[in-house]
Parts: structure tokens; C-alpha cells; sequence
């Protein structure tokens, strides 16, 4: 039977063993792991208040996790000496998994819960629980459900579920720690770190700064933002990175077909890959001794077609777009799947679109400078009331800009 031990206000969670690691706040982060979860939520305020994370650590144990389990407050009977509001932030990002258990009452308000839920409820990692009769939890529960985020009403449901989108993990060590597991193992991230580590160099660290969609933790983005530094052959120096990367099988395709008279009739297409195994259409090459039967539509078609699907956004002519017509017809790789202006995807409530017209106003006013002013201003009122992270966001020439709190200032690499 395992047992509590109770110091001050705060209950200190017995172990359970050597495969799972319990980390308190006033403990450096592991360097390595292959499974993470922070229990958020509200924490005793008083002797004998009851604290939930000793249940949530037996439910986890019961269900055989065997990874790290975040605890945010320091261990009882030791001083804490870290920062908390910074310790917490990196263990969040530092996380596969954030579970979010709210028994709200008199005794565990939620105070600070309730700041830490709209920080964090679209990094694409959290699990929402609370009892099915927990006092203000309804606001809570519908940003969680037009999200798509996982709601539960029992404690061992919302570990369950935690455990669930985790699945069987994967090692991590140094700086790979802050690429949570859905987006470790998409194709999109495994390229891109290959061919960076084939640069030369460490990860030192990594953070993902934005998601184009929250979703379940076991259900990748079809877009994000990573902010990566390597390790250099100066000593004291570091290669900074900010890249966006796609899931190409995942991400719609945008096309964007610009407005003279105004920026936001702009036309909005978006593509949706059909067979996420197909590859654009190729003319056949002629036999030996024929002519070729598309001698001036083979390459221009071809590479058009190519530069939509390589590219999440595209912005084009008219005719471009009816040689994209063509190719559509003889090719099973892309499908249309709406069509729209500008100004009416910016109007629209659901993270996908939202996330699409950012990604349009960024291409169509890097494209055409002249959009520009107008598109930010647009962009600015309709969309301001959204936050796509932790962190505001700007919108500067045309491109998603992200401001980082702390750090002293370091020379950007910007990729994408």
C-alpha cells in the first residue's frame, strides 16, 4: 500500500519505483527521458488541504507508466530556490503530455490554473479533466472541446488519456527534450533534424513556439513553429534556427490568387491531398524514334504542380492556376477542396481556417508588398483576439513573427 507523507501544505508523493521519475520544482529537469508529463492544476493552499497528484501518481503507476511525471511545487521539507514561474514553463515545454486536473473548490480555487489553462491549451499537449460537478469549469471545458482537445470527468480517465497519446514514447536527451513526442515522430521534424545534425553541430535546445491546431497530444500538427540552437565549432557561439515545417501528407495546400482591387477578394484555394502515397502526374516520355506528344506542357505543368504540393502556401496567377486545373485532372495527388476569398476565411472560427489565413496574409503580403499594410490591418482586428501560443505574435511584412521572452538577443537564422 503506498503512503503520503504530509509536510506543511504540501503532500510528498511516494515513489513508485525505478521506472518512473518524479521530478519536484525545486529539481533540475532531466537531460534525458523518453515519456513526460506535467500535472497541472491547483495545488493545496493549506495543511490538510487535499492534493490530488499522490492519486494521479498511483493512477499513473497502476497503468504502468514509466516516464517522468512533473510535480510543480518544490519537495516538502526543502526550500525551494528556483524560480517557479520560469521552472514550470520549461517543464511544460518540456512535456509530451500536460494533464490538467481541476478539482475546483473552496479549498483548490484554481487561481493560477485558470492562467496557466489559456497559456497552454493550444500547444497541442493537454488533457482536461475535472469532477462531472466542479464549480466554473464550463467555460473551461467548451475551449477544450472546440479545440478538439480531450475532456475526461474521473482522474484515472484523464491519465488514461495522457498515457494513451504518449504511447510507447521515445528517447530523447539534451536539447531533443523539448520536441514533444506527436511532433517527434512526424516524418516533416525527422528530415529537418537530420539534415541539420548532417550540418554539423548539437541541439542544445528546441522549442516549439506555435501549432496550426491543439487536437489530442497523439495527433500531429500539419504545422508548426520550432525555435532550435546548435552548438557551433566557436566556443560560446551557437546556430540559431526558427522554421516552419508541414506534415506534406497532413497539411492542406493553400494557393492564394491575389485581388488588385482588394486584398481580401483575394481568391483562397485550398488543397487537400487525396492519397497521401501518390506523386504529381508525369507525361509518359515517348518510345524511341516518336515525337513527344507534350512537348511545351511536360515541364511548366509539372514543376507548377510540384511547388504547390512542396509548399504550404503558394501564391499565383490566374494562369497558373488554370494549368493547375489540368494537372488536377490527370493527377489523383491533390484535390480542390474549397474555395474562398481572403477576408472570409479571415472571418471564420475554426483553428484550421484560422491557422490557413495566417498562412495566406503571411505569403500574399511577403509576395506583394504592396497587400502588405492592408493584410496586417485585416489580419491585426480579425484575428488579435486568437492565440495561436503562450507568447504574443506579431504581424510584420508579410511573415509570422514570435517574441521571446528572456534570453539575451542572438543572431536568427530564419528557414523555411
Amino acid at each position: 500500500m503506498l503512503e503520503a507523507r504530509t509536510h506543511g501544505r504540501c503532500t510528498e508523493v511516494p515513489a513508485m519505483g525505478r521506472q518512473m521519475r518524479i521530478v519536484y520544482r525545486d529539481e533540475p529537469l532531466p537531460r534525458n527521458f523518453s515519456k513526460a508529463i506535467f500535472l497541472a492544476g491547483p495545488s493545496p493552499r493549506s495543511p490538510g488541504d487535499p492534493d490530488w497528484r499522490v492519486d494521479a501518481v498511483r493512477e499513473l503507476a497502476d497503468l504502468g507508466y514509466d516516464g517522468v511525471v512533473y510535480i510543480p511545487f518544490p519537495r516538502p521539507g526543502k526550500k525551494d530556490t528556483t524560480d517557479p514561474w520560469r521552472w514550470e514553463h520549461d517543464a511544460m515545454m518540456r512535456s509530451d503530455a500536460i494533464a490538467f486536473w481541476v478539482p475546483r473548490s473552496q479549498q483548490l480555487p484554481g487561481y493560477t490554473t485558470n492562467i496557466e489553462w489559456g497559456e497552454y491549451y493550444r500547444s497541442g499537449r493537454c488533457v482536461l479533466g475535472c469532477p462531472p460537478k466542479a464549480p466554473g469549469m464550463s467555460r473551461m471545458i467548451h475551449m477544450a472541446k472546440f479545440e478538439e482537445v480531450p475532456v475526461a470527468s474521473t482522474l484515472r480517465d484523464t491519465m488514461l488519456q495522457c498515457i494513451g497519446g504518449i504511447g510507447l514514447g521515445a528517447a530523447r536527451s539534451g536539447g531533443e527534450c523539448g520536441i514533444p513526442i506527436k511532433i517527434w515522430r512526424t516524418r516533416s521534424f525527422q528530415e529537418w533534424y537530420k539534415a541539420q545534425c548532417a550540418k554539423g553541430g548539437k541541439l542544445l535546445r528546441a522549442e516549439v513556439q506555435w501549432t496550426s491546431a491543439a487536437r489530442a497530444p497523439q495527433i500531429p500538427p500539419a504545422a508548426y513553429k520550432i525555435e532550435a540552437a546548435f552548438s557551433t565549432s566557436t566556443p560560446g557561439e551557437e546556430r540559431v534556427v526558427e522554421v516552419l515545417l508541414t506534415e506534406r501528407h497532413a497539411a492542406p495546400h493553400v494557393l492564394v490568387i491575389p485581388n488588385d482591387a482588394d486584398p481580401l477578394m483575394s481568391t483562397v484555394i485550398i488543397l487537400q491531398q487525396e492519397n497521401p502515397d501518390a506523386q504529381p502526374y508525369v507525361p509518359p516520355l515517348p518510345e524511341a524514334g516518336l515525337p513527344d506528344p507534350h512537348p511545351l506542357s511536360r515541364a511548366p505543368r509539372v514543376s507548377f504542380l510540384q511547388r504547390v504540393l512542396d509548399a504550404p502556401c503558394t501564391v499565383a496567377t490566374s494562369q497558373e492556376l488554370r494549368k493547375l486545373r489540368k494537372d488536377l485532372e490527370e493527377s489523383d495527388a491533390a484535390y480542390l477542396r474549397t474555395r474562398t476569398t481572403l477576408g472570409a476565411l479571415m472571418k471564420r472560427t475554426d483553428p484550421l481556417s484560422r491557422s490557413l489565413a495566417i498562412e495566406a496574409v503571411a505569403a500574399l503580403g511577403h509576395a506583394r508588398p504592396d497587400f502588405g499594410r492592408t493584410l496586417r490591418a485585416h489580419a491585426v482586428e480579425q484575428l488579435a483576439s486568437h492565440r495561436f501560443s503562450s507568447s504574443p505574435q506579431t504581424y510584420s511584412q508579410g511573415k509570422v513573427q514570435r517574441s521571446i521572452a528572456g534570453g539575451r538577443p542572438r543572431a536568427r537564422q530564419v528557414e523555411s
